[in-house]
């Protein structure tokens, strides 16, 4: 199996852990369900994942370290949960993620090792209680300022309207950072 797209379900429970074993999963979007407990850290390195989406669940918990074993990302979506905790540093292996989008709990500062994502087209870290400065190494993400489409490894008619709104708006996100 590479795709699993089981959204704008009804689905409750936790995430199941058989996730974490399979080897050729890609694509994993179970957003718009009401799945609840902890986002298992479970994952192992060298995953073939390239699109993430848990958006709009009741998913809670700290954000899983292992997620930075995902060498393939390209989008990660924890969009309306309740997550809390720091975002974590191993995220700075996802070298080809283009679209973090953290809207949950989160505190902290914003960790510098996010400037080693060159790829970065869209970053949200809505709705957190962040603090701390900005890194100023985050105006040398020069993915935000190109104007092609993000590559999310789906074709751009089929991308959720909330990765939608933000491309069509998006050609720079920070820059000038003093």
């Amino acid at each position: 199996m590479e795709e699993l797209d089981l959204s704008n379900n009804h689905i409750i429970g936790s995430i199941p852990s058989f996730l974490c074993k399979v080897s050729n999963l890609s694509h994993l979007d179970l957003s718009r369900n009401r799945l609840s407990g902890k986002i298992l850290d479970c994952w192992k390195k060298n995953t073939n994942f390239e699109v993430i989406n848990l958006l709009s669940n009741e998913l809670s918990g700290t954000f899983p370290s292992s997620f930075g074993n995902f060498e393939l990302l390209t989008w990660l979506n924890l969009r309306k949960n309740s997550l809390h905790g720091e975002i974590p540093q191993a995220l700075k292996t996802c070298e080809n993620v283009q679209a973090l989008d953290l809207d949950s709990l989160l505190i902290g500062g914003i960790p510098s090792s996010l400037c080693q994502l060159f790829q970065l087209q869209v970053l949200d870290f809505a709705n957190n209680t962040l603090s701390g400065s900005i890194p100023r190494c985050i105006g040398n993400l020069t993915a935000m300022l190109q104007p092609m489409p993000i590559n999310l490894a789906i074709s751009p008619g089929s991308w959720p309207s909330d990765i939608k709104w933000k491309y069509e708006g998006v050609n720079q996100v920070l820059k000038g950072i003093d």
